[in-house]
């Protein structure tokens, strides 16, 4: 959330401004939404990189 190129930044910002939702709900979505990105990003790497590395070392 610390790059200027996140896009969860304006959602986060509009929950807040909008005050629809307690800070610790919003705080909870963030990190809802960084786990499922990380599990995105580690099954991404985990089923393409990693076989390709070792399909081109053997």
């Amino acid at each position: 959330m610390q790059s200027e190129d996140c896009t969860i930044r304006e959602l986060v910002r509009y929950m807040r401004e909008r005050a629809w939702l307690r800070d610790t709900q919003v705080d909870a979505i963030e990190t809802f939404i960084y786990l499922n990105l990380t599990a995105l990003l580690t099954a991404e790497y985990l089923t393409n990189y990693i076989p390709n590395r070792l399909q081109r070392d053997h």
